[in-house]
């Protein structure tokens, strides 16, 4: 796990990757990470230091902690490089937010709904079967929390604030 930095590196270069964007992005904190990763918390904000030019076996090892596909953590991937892997992203958050309502679905009727999309999804991809749901807690993103939980009134709607 021998990272080192671009020897070119400036405040004009591309980025390498986005791993502490992403990391973010899945609601998955630094601490968590680490566990996963199997390393400690400042290895952690050493590798997302996106001047670094990170191993792949780093890269792949935050893929598989994140359950993503390795692409998603590059940094300014251009459009249309790999369109399939963008694909492949997209279809994984899909089935990701399908499982995660066929997991919460409380109304009888969404429960078939779900099954089905799910159903659907693995006929023409089988390999998003091992695709889990969305965390349902472990985030502590304060501004959101488990805000999805909370019935809320939605006439007094106001932006959230940021925090200082």
């Amino acid at each position: 796990m021998n990272s080192r930095t671009h020897p070119h590196d400036s405040s004009s270069q591309p980025l390498w990757h986005q791993l502490r964007a992403v990391r973010r992005r899945e609601n998955v904190t630094v601490r968590t990470m680490a566990k996963r990763l199997g390393v400690t918390v400042p290895e952690v904000k050493r590798q997302e230091q996106a001047s670094l030019d990170i191993t792949l076996s780093i890269l792949t090892a935050w893929a598989r902690a994140l359950e993503i596909p390795a692409a998603e953590l590059l940094g300014q991937v251009r459009p249309g490089l790999a369109p399939d892997l963008a694909m492949r992203a997209n279809l994984i958050r899909a089935m990701k937010t399908i499982r995660a309502i066929q997991e919460r679905a409380q109304d009888s009727a969404i429960q078939p709904l779900a099954d089905s999309l799910v159903q659907e999804m693995l006929e023409q991809y089988p390999e998003l079967d091992d695709v889990k749901p969305w965390p349902r807690y472990g985030t502590r993103n304060v501004r959101y929390g488990n805000i999805l939980n909370c019935p809320i009134n939605t006439t007094s709607l106001t932006p959230p604030k940021e925090p200082n």
